[in-house]
């Protein structure tokens, strides 16, 4: 009876064990590319590859692009359950179709104007007159040829055969081409080229998203939710094994690109989705706002279009929780930022006693030093020199310690004039003092510079004393000297250590403040705001809780950029930032730096302009010139009205150096602030023209990484005229 109870209760378990095995039956999609197999692509082979749709419960079929076809309508007709998109499905919802942007993929655009400087291009303003093939809906160029003056009007329009042949073939000047591919065909045939990107003028749009529809997100949300995570799972792999999915698009997707041809894509596309910097997927609601403002402005959609429903987030139903997760990495950032206080705190304090220290030793030294110099009938025994000449200065008596002072014998010297141990640097007028003082019968005590024998520089103290015969007239004088070349050196170390100490108070008193005042405030209003959303959102609107989610967004932004500054600057106090110089692409740096502030220059409505010698190679540490310019242009953006413009250039100085040139049309500075800029001591931070908040330690961040490169860095400012900040990296 026992047995056949516990044979049932084993087959009952059975029954309520979920099976592991991956038996159910899989739901077909299909997801439509928007171009051939390539790297571009990359995510979605992962995910099939590695089993990540299948863990989901799909099936995915991906289909190529046909040429001259749009993509997007084989989603909205029902060929396809999903697509890949980029900022133009903003003209499918105006066209009245529905769809959902599930993710983004690309947070910047590959979209360029490739052009041949054999058709003499450099820059957007060669424009005029030429031959240009656009592919449709360019928003982004259209936006940037208008912005500076150089509409199509004037340009002579192609048709696009997407492919970059007709520009090797020399029938158009310039092609519409993406980053990430066309370059490269014109790299290896060695054909010199110009990029024109709308981000030089502060256009940044999204680049490959994916996409479904109105329908499929409302009818089936599950469905959808499982291909998204799945598919962003695929990208995720895909950053972080790109060598494995050349290897994989090649052997079984397609040979149209070579191994090479991959590699170049991959490296450039890792650098648009960022991932590393943002989360992949990551949408934000108002930089698609944005986006759809430059359309209008091109009178590409209509003035009342609204975005409303276009992203994912706006089918999620917001969770009614405090983020602790948050408050928990805002936690541990500050318990960083605590040690590093902690820091300087014990290291000034052992920089204190450390000085007291050697003060004490050597006010020892100096009184029994002072002690020795009163002569006695021991002289010839004397630690100290002495030394007895007429009244021109000519040597006739020197006790032992002199020989081993000088280096010169006792007999060398006597008949010599002093003079002979003359450095050269005590002033002549010093020299007239001196004899001015013991020629009217008083005592000379000073410090001399003079040289041994060998040559060597060394210190003595002196006392110079007349001697008088019978009569009281001065026949000698008496000279009392003392080496005090090592203590001279420890008081330049004291000197030394003092200007540290000063230093690093300097430092630990902007640190404190910055955690007191620049820290605390923000990070009280962000907790308020959470504790407020908390507590009221039952009872709010989605417009309501939107505006909360900015305004979180937006203090977490200022934390986090603050927090950022922090740790760089007790990093590079400690000696923690590693500095690992290489060649690096002037124009490369300078775009990337961009990318981290477009988001804010386009809130504004600032223009950007960037300047430089072409295929211009620079020898510097990346990281640390990447914050040089992120923090320079993140100021000027800071400090410039709505509307203003902003311009970066780099100039090279050949066999010299490299200069760059962060210019705006902001506010400007006065001199007293100029003067300040630099100082640990002095409060230069203020808000910006939209009330963005400052705290001026970037610039010192700035002029630390400048230095270390053997750099130099300044700046010119009028207030109401603008500023311009120059700072120098040498050519190795």
């Amino acid at each position: 009876m026992i047995s056949l109870l516990r044979l049932l209760l084993f087959l009952l378990l059975l029954q309520l064990i979920p099976s592991t095995g991956k038996t159910q039956e899989l739901t077909p999609v299909t997801l439509q590319l928007k171009w051939k197999h390539q790297f571009q692509f990359a995510g979605y082979y992962a995910a099939i590859e590695k089993g990540f749709y299948e863990d989901a419960g799909l099936e995915v079929k991906l289909v190529e692009a046909v040429e001259g076809q749009n993509s997007n309508e084989a989603v909205f007709n029902g060929k396809a359950e999903f697509g890949v998109c980029t900022s133009d499905i903003l003209m499918m919802k105006a066209k009245g179709h529905q769809p959902v942007v599930l993710a983004t993929i690309f947070q910047h655009s590959p979209l360029i104007l490739l052009a041949s400087q054999k058709s003499g291009i450099n820059h957007i303003q060669d424009l005029p007159g030429k031959r240009i093939a656009l592919e449709p809906n360019t928003a982004d160029i259209i936006a940037y040829m208008s912005d500076e003056g150089v509409p199509l009007e004037k340009c002579i329009l192609d048709n696009h055969e997407f492919d970059v042949n007709k520009l090797i073939r020399g029938e158009v000047d310039a092609i519409s081409a993406y980053s990430t591919d066309e370059p490269f065909a014109l790299i290896e045939l060695k054909i010199p080229y110009t990029i024109i990107s709308p981000v030089m003028g502060g256009i940044d749009f999204y680049g490959d998203g994916l996409f479904t529809t109105d329908s499929l997100m409302r009818n089936n949300p599950d469905l959808v939710s499982r291909f998204r995570e799945a598919s962003l799972k695929g990208w995720t792999f895909a950053m972080e094994h790109p060598e494995e999915i050349i290897d994989l698009i090649y052997e079984k997707y397609s040979q149209r690109h070579s191994k090479a041809h991959l590699l170049y894509e991959a490296i450039r596309t890792k650098n648009l989705i960022m991932s590393n910097v943002v989360e992949i997927g990551y949408t934000n609601p108002g930089r698609i706002a944005s986006i759809a403002e430059t359309y209008k402005k091109v009178k590409m959609l209509d003035p009342e279009f609204s975005v409303y429903g276009l992203l994912y987030a706006d089918y999620k139903t917001p969770e009614s929780k405090i983020p602790w997760n948050l408050i928990l990495i805002f936690s541990g950032i500050l318990l960083v930022v605590g040690s590093a206080a902690w820091f300087f705190y014990v290291t000034s304090i052992k920089l204190k006693k450390e000085i007291q220290n050697r003060e004490q030793a050597e006010n020892e030294k100096r009184l029994a030093l002072d002690k020795l110099r009163t002569l006695s009938l021991a002289i010839e025994q004397s630690p100290v020199t002495t030394v007895i000449t007429d009244m021109n200065g000519n040597i006739e008596f020197a006790n032992p310690k002199f020989t081993e002072t000088t280096g010169y014998s006792i007999e060398e010297a006597i008949g010599q004039n002093s003079r002979i141990f003359k450095s050269g640097n005590k002033s002549k007028d010093d020299y007239k003092s001196l004899w001015e003082t013991i020629l009217s019968g008083k005592n000379w005590q000073g410090v001399f510079q003079n040289r041994r024998k060998n040559g060597e520089l060394y210190w003595e103290s002196a006392i110079i004393s007349p001697v008088k015969d019978e009569n009281g007239t001065i026949s000698h004088f008496l000279a009392v000297k003392e080496d005090i070349t090592e203590r001279k050196k420890a008081e330049t170390e004291i000197s030394l250590k003092n200007e540290e100490l000063q230093k690093l108070n300097a430092e630990k008193d902007k640190f404190f403040s910055i955690i007191s005042h620049d820290l605390r405030n923000p990070f009280n209003g962000f907790l308020g705001l959470t504790h407020l959303l908390a507590k009221e959102l039952p009872h709010l609107t989605t417009e309501e809780i939107q505006d909360y989610a900015v305004s979180l967004n937006h203090s977490a932004e200022t934390l986090y950029k603050l927090l950022e500054d922090l740790l760089d600057w007790a990093r590079m106090q400690q000696g923690l930032i590693p500095f690992a110089p290489e060649n690096h692409l002037v124009s490369h740096l300078i775009e990337r730096s961009l990318g981290s502030v477009k988001e804010a220059a386009s809130a504004k409505k600032i223009g950007i302009t960037v300047s430089h010698p072409e295929n211009l190679i620079i020898y510097a540490d990346e990281n640390s010139l990447m914050t040089i310019l992120r923090n320079l242009i993140s100021n000027a953006i800071k400090f410039t009205p709505p509307g203003g413009k902003v311009s970066v250039t780099a100039t090279e100085h050949p066999q010299t150096k490299i200069e760059f040139c962060i210019s705006d049309s902001g506010i400007g500075m006065s001199q007293d602030l100029i003067d300040n800029l630099f100082s640990l001591t002095a409060k230069t931070g203020r808000k910006g023209t939209e009330g963005e908040a400052s705290t001026g330690l970037g610039l010192l961040l700035c002029k630390e990484f400048v230095e270390k490169h053997g750099g130099t860095i300044r700046v010119t400012s009028e207030p109401d005229n603008g500023s311009s900040f120059y700072f120098t990296i040498p050519i190795r």
